[in-house]
């Protein structure tokens, strides 16, 4: 892909309109509120490897330029894979000059486009990220300003990662989803939970028009406790109601299938 083809309106490969880079850029400068120079950031995009490694161009080059829009001190990346998105982020972690990057994948073959000059803002993990990191950020004094999902996009994954990890969501933090468009394929449900997260925690998001859609929040910058205690409670038995019912419906899938089988 070429530099011309981040800055063109195009139809994706699943059928998705994909708007140019510059408009992503601004559309996220206004979400979240900030007076940047995004034209001296999308310069600084042409760099941006072009791999479709999970994450494509343009979203690669969204994933740089929030990094360096909101400058967090910690950005939390669930889902390494190849490291396409973590060598983005990380890159603009250096240009920032500041900040570390903690990156957590189930798999030990990961990371591998992480460049070796990146690895000093870059922290590999490896391990069910809610399970694993939640006990390490619970014993640290740390909060998380930036929070990259891009692990396993089920409906149970997505909104269990942003459960688990909102109490460790500083002020004022960002949330970012990838596959938000993505619901309509088997298995998928990252803009449902983004929705559901949304709704009951009264937060705003978007949904910026990526080839696969990139989900943002932002956390709030006054802290209700109660309010955001509440709704994590609301979230947490909607998410184990749905836990319930696919365990029921799998259950029933198997008898019929030892039915007829026998």
């Amino acid at each position: 892909m070429t530099d011309d083809a981040l800055e063109t309106r195009r139809l994706g490969e699943y059928g998705f309109y994909v708007m140019p880079l510059s408009i992503l850029l601004k559309e996220a400068e206004a979400f979240l509120n900030i007076d940047a120079d995004t034209s001296r950031i999308l310069g600084e995009t042409q760099s941006v490897s072009r791999s479709s490694q999970g994450v494509h161009p343009e979203e690669a080059a969204v994933l740089y330029g929030l990094t360096r829009l909101v400058k967090p001190g910690l950005v939390l990346e669930t889902g390494t894979f190849e490291g396409y998105s973590t060598a983005e982020i990380a890159r603009a972690i250096g240009n920032n000059g500041f900040g570390r990057l903690e990156t957590v994948d189930i798999s030990c073959e990961t990371g591998l486009m992480v460049p070796e000059e990146l690895h000093n803002v870059v922290t590999f993990r490896r391990g069910m990220s809610s399970a694993d990191l939640s006990q390490i950020f619970a014993s640290q004094s740390e909060t998380i300003d930036y929070f990259f999902h891009d692990s396993e996009h089920t409906y149970e994954n997505a909104l269990g990662e942003l459960i688990t990890f909102a109490p460790f969501f500083s002020a004022g933090a960002l949330i970012v989803c990838h596959d938000a468009k993505m619901d309509f394929l088997p298995d998928f449900g990252v803009g449902r939970a983004i929705r559901d997260f949304a709704q009951v925690l009264d937060l705003n998001y978007m949904i910026l028009d990526t080839t696969c859609g990139l989900a943002l929040l932002q956390w709030p910058e006054r802290d209700d406790r109660q309010h955001l205690d509440d709704g994590l409670a609301t979230l947490w038995n909607m998410l184990q109601r749905t836990r319930s019912e696919h365990l029921l419906v799998n259950r029933v899938q198997r008898l019929w299938r030892f039915v007829k089988g026998g």
